[in-house]
């Protein structure tokens, strides 16, 4: 959550104190913002305008889809003071629709004529996508989300030729990618030339962010508290890695050959353990694996290989059995909300299971190649979402609760592959081919 929302969060308590009656100083009205806007979210709004300077703005807003007139507010509604653009309004309930006003003044004198009333609908996100813009003409497959040490929120792109991107959260869409600054360091902290990874994962976990590639030489494996040195892992980890995950305690790394990797401070990482009744030699491949919030670890590959684990160091091959139809099928990523499970793989492979992967179902869609799975719960009325992408900028979402209804969605209007996705309650993220980098709040 950014500061300012924390900061909406505490002036609500206080809401009700305040009176509506603008005046009583030596100031005057101001007029209100011509470019006044509302976009909905995921259980929030986002209002952004032009501020004047030395202009204090009033907004207003009520759980109502009837306009609102500040100089008679309905029964029920909320005043923010001296707010500044852009404007975060979170904790909204989604489906119930919500109606906005803004006034301006200057010196404490009285408020002018406000903005025309704004209504929107908060919503699950995934059905809007906004393009985002700055990262260069090349493959981006991992995206990740958290604070760096100068206590800025951030997002980070990873891709080929060891690019890194980073973009700042300031609660809208307008910040651009621009390249993090980038040193790289052995793992006893020396200086080094730029490795020749090619990044396919990152994650933000343990205060740190760590990105997962291959063809790094003695080194697939990099973490940073700064965005700008990245240092290698103290285990040389020369065998490819293609997506990494956290619980909070413990990160794993899967990739070629079937190896799993896992670590409890992102520096020194330790091979996990496979009970199998395959020969380590025709161990195929695994491109996804995930902590899914159950108690359990999933990891997931190609000939519909699945991998579950209790603490993310000792793994079994599942016994289960999937659809006829997908049989064999890659899977690229598996995520899920309790006891459901969705996983996802090639020409619209999708499979989900209600008992933690003991059986499954199919519920595949389209043709094209699903990369990510995302799985979230709003904070506020508990709505569950799972959002899918792949290839031709294509996405699914569902809110059934047993993931067997899914709705298509459309994330780039250039038909782009997204191969990476971050997502919380409120905010996605994706990343993709030729530079393509989406977002849906």
């Amino acid at each position: 959550m950014s500061l300012k929302s924390l900061r909406l969060r505490l002036t609500a308590l206080f809401l009700s104190l305040l009176v509506v009656a603008c005046g009583g100083g030596t100031g005057s009205s101001a007029p209100a913002p011509a470019d006044f806007a509302v976009a909905e979210g995921n259980g929030q709004v986002t209002i952004t305008w032009t501020a004047a300077p030395g202009v204090d703005y009033w907004l207003m807003y009520a759980a109502t889809a009837t306009p609102i007139n500040l100089k008679s507010p309905p029964g029920l509604h909320l005043w923010l003071n001296n707010v500044t653009s852009p404007l975060v309004i979170p904790g909204l309930t989604n489906g119930q629709s919500y109606s906005f006003a803004m006034d301006a003044r200057t010196n404490g004198g009285p408020g002018g004529t406000q903005t025309p009333s704004v209504t929107k609908v908060p919503r699950l996100g995934g059905a809007s996508w906004v393009g985002l813009s700055g990262l260069p003409n090349q493959d981006f497959k991992g995206v990740a989300y958290g604070a760096a040490s100068d206590a800025s929120v951030y997002n980070i792109a990873v891709g080929s030729g060891a690019a890194i991107y980073k973009r700042a959260d300031v609660g809208t869409d307008v910040a651009l990618w621009t390249t993090a600054t980038r040193a790289w360091a052995d793992s006893a902290g020396a200086a080094t030339a730029a490795p020749s990874v090619d990044f396919r994962s990152a994650v933000y976990t343990l205060g740190q962010f760590i990105a997962v590639g291959a063809n790094g030489g003695t080194s697939n494996v990099y973490h940073s508290t700064d965005l700008s040195t990245w240092t290698a892992s103290a285990t040389a980890i020369t065998s490819g890695l293609n997506a990494v995950a956290s619980n909070g305690s413990t990160v794993v790394a899967a990739g070629e050959d079937g190896k799993l990797w896992w670590s409890t401070d992102g520096v020194t990482w330790t091979p996990g353990t496979r009970s199998d009744v395959f020969a380590p030699s025709l161990y195929p491949p695994l491109y996804g694996v995930a902590y899914l919030a159950s108690g359990s670890w999933a990891a997931v590959g190609q000939g519909g290989v699945l991998l579950t684990s209790a603490d993310g160091k000792a793994w079994t091959r599942s016994t289960a059995t999937l659809p006829p139809a997908v049989a064999g099928a890659t899977l690229r990523a598996i995520a899920a909300i309790g006891s459901t499970w969705v996983a996802v793989g090639e020409a619209g492979t999708l499979i989900t299971s209600t008992d933690s992967g003991a059986t499954w179902a199919d519920h595949s869609v389209g043709k094209a190649d699903f990369f990510a799975v995302n799985a979230s719960v709003t904070t506020v009325d508990s709505l569950r979402q799972f959002l899918v992408v792949g290839a031709s900028g294509v996405a699914y979402s569902s809110t059934s609760a047993d993931a067997s209804s899914w709705t298509l969605q459309s994330t780039d209007p250039l038909g782009r592959t997204m191969y990476g996705l971050w997502g919380s309650a409120t905010y996605y993220v994706g990343v993709g081919a030729a530079g393509m980098s989406v977002s849906a709040r």
